[in-house]
């Protein structure tokens, strides 16, 4: 079953891709909670801090620059999307689409 491309349709795509960036930044928020609850909480040495390291390091990158940056996936994703709108639903010509939907007039 086709789909005709309309702004919904980006529109759509749009949400669920903001969708899935605010759920992992929510996540995020959760395990950076639980982060400084243990190294708050009398976890402390060498063990804490690379724990601490590697949450800084590793995860933190993975949920801010690489989700939203412009050389991330989300980033990506999302100015295609708008390269779509903008150089396809906004610049083409109302009747040449009429007449893609409906080639021979029938």
């Amino acid at each position: 079953m086709s789909t005709i491309l309309t702004h919904a349709v980006i529109d759509k795509a749009e949400e669920a891709v903001n969708e899935y960036v605010t759920s992992v930044s929510a996540y995020y928020s959760e395990i950076e909670q639980i982060v400084n609850s243990l190294t708050a909480s009398g976890f402390v040495g060498d063990a804490a801090d690379g724990y601490r390291d590697f949450f800084l390091q590793k995860i933190m990158p993975s949920v801010t620059d690489n989700l939203t940056g412009d050389g991330s996936i989300t980033g990506s994703v999302k100015q295609m999307l708008e390269s779509i709108k903008a150089q396809m639903l906004d610049t083409v010509d109302p009747k040449m689409g009429e007449s893609n939907r409906n080639p021979g007039g029938k």
